[in-house]
């Protein structure tokens, strides 16, 4: 008994090793469609907002989110709820 004091069990082991790799696979598809989220997220358009020329007046607030086209690389959030600048 005194040789079993410190020692783990097969099973403990098993599991442990079970775990960590269930862990793996799930931080790999967080972080693989963590970066499509983000990008969705910081779009001017899912901020309710409309990508605007530099020049072009905007009758909200700019904001800073990401425009897909660098031709208009300001995002305009209305007040009034119509985000069209």
């Amino acid at each position: 008994m005194e040789g079993k004091r410190g020692a783990m069990s097969i099973e403990v082991v098993v599991g442990m090793i079970l775990a960590l790799a269930v862990l793996a696979l799930l931080s790999y598809f967080l972080f693989r469609e963590g970066g499509t989220f983000s990008r969705e997220i910081a779009s001017c358009e899912s901020r309710g907002g409309a990508c605007i020329a530099q020049d072009a007046q905007c009758d909200g607030r700019v904001i800073l989110a990401k425009c897909a086209s660098s031709a208009t690389p300001r995002c305009c959030v209305s007040f009034a709820g119509d985000s069209r600048g």
